[in-house]
């Protein structure tokens, strides 16, 4: 069985902007069903190959564009 020396870093954290609203970042997420600048919700996270390294694949996000 192998073991990763690095393992790679699931990342589902959102920038918080003016307002606590929650930014949406388009090089991190993708959006879900809705399009927006705010964040409603994290769908699946983002993937890097290890902390602070290369991003793997994008996550996805549901967007609004007002808070609620």
């Amino acid at each position: 069985m192998g073991v990763q020396e690095r393992p790679m870093h699931v990342d589902a954290d959102v920038e918080t902007g003016d307002n606590s609203e929650k930014i949406l970042d388009l090089n991190k997420f993708r959006p879900y069903t809705k399009s927006g600048k705010i964040v409603d919700f994290v769908v699946w996270p983002a993937l890097f190959m290890h902390e602070g390294g290369p991003m793997l694949a994008r996550g996805i996000a549901q967007a609004c564009n007002e808070t609620d």
